[in-house]
């Protein structure tokens, strides 16, 4: 992790000078027709094109179908799985095509997003840096390699030095692949994949639901959508990435908050969301981040729903979204159409809901197991 900030900051300064950002997409919609949500991708391309077709919004040619609808993608695109670079390609290319079409693309940022950039890469999967590898790869390499140790000798007393020998040499390059320049380049404030992070946002409300990575602290002071989203994207552009204060690395900042998703449902916790849900003006919250089963997953009777189900493969592979149109909220599990229950219906309902989901995953394990919890706690 140290040696990863130490290479950061050397791409910092390298890339120092006048940076350019994208124009972040305005924070809130009305008047949407449907909007689907789907959570953390996390590398893999082919569960997500799963899931655009569940939900008709791409055609066989991968190609924007969905008319007006809406597409909110909450963040956590990259790592675990290899296919990033592609993902980002589709996400770009369907921002202009449903613009076309009057519908809208939103590419939440994550806390993924925002370690890429930060450079904290403990999870960047070793396709990630494969996919920027071309012919000259092997001399950015090397370039690099001959930086860091210049770098090394100019801040250490030659009796700290490490033996700068083909080992070293070797162990550089598993620690730095090729590809690696190239992927520290594009994450980068001034980068392609940088400055399309930034043109996007962290919350944004459509309707009456709000939709952020990590999920809002309703017992912290509340900031408005554009308050965060500028925040984050203050942070993302300069070296308070680096900064644990910054927001983007607040345990209790919009891109890592858990607490939405594994609080008690007790009429306490439930107060402070709704004077939550009051400040936005919204009738729900939508987060990813936290999966919990392997479907869509709603809290406190929908005011708070869990749409991360762990599509990518290196999760297990659940294939879910949350759509909302004019008949509410329901899911799109494996091609199906799962409503979910309402807050009246009680814990019956939410069982029947969960074990209809059960049967339709290729692996029920977890979500039998928390319909165990949920009657036991019943009883």
């Amino acid at each position: 992790m140290l040696k990863h900030l130490l290479l950061t900051r050397i791409f910092l300064a390298l890339l120092a000078g006048v940076l350019l950002f994208g124009v972040s997409q305005a924070t809130e919609r009305d008047n949407v027709e449907r909007v689907v949500a789907v959570g953390d991708l996390h590398g893999d391309f082919d569960q997500f094109l799963a899931v655009l077709v569940d939900a008709e919004l791409i055609d066989s040619d991968r190609r924007w179908s969905g008319g007006k609808a809406h597409l909110v993608q909450i963040g956590d695109a990259p790592d675990r799985g290899p296919d990033t670079d592609k993902i980002i390609a589709l996400l770009k290319d369907l921002e202009r095509q449903a613009t076309q079409a009057g519908g809208e693309v939103h590419a939440l940022i994550g806390n993924h997003e925002a370690m890429n950039m930060a450079g904290d890469l403990r999870y960047v999967h070793p396709g990630e840096y494969a996919a920027f590898v071309d012919q000259h790869s092997g001399k950015r390499q090397s370039d690099l390699y001959r930086r860091s140790v210049a770098f090394l000798k100019n801040r250490q007393p030659k009796e700290q030095w490490p033996a700068f020998n083909e080992a070293h040499r070797e162990a550089f390059n598993q620690q730095y692949p090729l590809g690696y320049v190239e992927h520290r380049i594009a994450w980068s404030p001034s980068g392609e994949i940088g400055q399309w992070v930034l043109g996007h946002d962290a919350v944004v409300r459509i309707n009456d639901s709000l939709f952020v990575h990590g999920g809002i602290a309703p017992d912290q002071p509340l900031l408005t959508v554009e308050q965060i989203n500028q925040k984050v994207h203050e942070a993302l552009k300069t070296a308070s990435t680096l900064d644990r204060n910054a927001i983007i690395n607040l345990p209790d900042g919009p891109l890592w908050h858990r607490g939405l998703a594994v609080m008690d449902q007790t009429p306490e916790n439930e107060a402070m969301l709704d004077k939550m849900l009051a400040f936005y003006g919204v009738k729900r919250i939508v987060i990813a981040h936290t999966p919990v089963v392997r479907t869509v997953l709603p809290r406190f009777g929908g005011k708070v729903i869990l749409a991360d189900v762990g599509l990518s493969r290196h999760y297990g592979g659940a294939r879910a979204s949350l759509v909302i149109d004019e008949t509410g909220p329901h899911v799109l599990l494996a091609g199906d159409r799962v409503d979910l229950p309402s807050r009246d219906e009680g814990v019956d309902a939410m069982v029947a809901y969960l074990r209809t989901a059960a049967s339709l995953m290729p692996d029920p394990t977890s979500t039998l197991n928390y319909i165990d919890r949920l009657l036991r706690a019943e009883n």
